[in-house]
């Protein structure tokens, strides 16, 4: 059995829709994030978009920010079985977070989060997610056209 380390495993992983489990705020418990680049691999900045439970704390601060409600995008059953409460989460576009890839890493390494065990999501909760980040005021047109909706292609 060979384990990758968090490096290994991104720099040759990462992909739209891959899921990483880390922290980026001292004190507060490591989170599952989505990449939300269509081609991560070629840009120099990563946003990705943290799943959440707090449905309610969302809901106020989109509506306080004056954001169209699709930025908050909903879970459906079955497209995240690997989500402690895959029916009661959410994934939060409304202010994706961005990082580099070595910020990346060191994120995982330093919350001892996860690289490999993370499926990508489900595709139809992708294009939900990225449509989104289209519509989301507050993001510029850059971050807009880094992370446009890429359907896998099936072979």
């Amino acid at each position: 059995m060979s384990i990758l380390t968090p490096e290994i495993a991104v720099k040759l992983g990462i992909v739209q829709g891959k899921v990483y489990n880390f922290t980026n705020k001292p004190d507060v418990h490591n989170h599952y994030f989505i990449v939300l680049n269509s081609n991560p691999q070629s840009c120099e900045d990563i946003h990705l978009a943290m799943f959440t439970t707090k449905k309610d704390s969302l809901k106020h601060r989109i509506t306080q920010l004056k954001l169209d409600n699709a930025v908050y995008v909903e879970v459906i059953s079955g497209e995240c079985t690997f989500l402690a409460k895959p029916n009661d989460t959410c994934v939060d576009c409304s202010k994706p977070i961005k990082l580099s890839v070595d910020e990346l890493i060191d994120l995982i390494e330093r919350t001892n989060g996860g690289v490999c065990n993370f499926p990508e999501i489900d595709d139809s909760l992708k294009q939900r997610i990225c449509h989104s980040l289209q519509i989301n005021k507050l993001l510029s047109v850059r971050v807009k056209s880094e992370c446009n909706y890429v359907s896998k292609i099936i072979s």
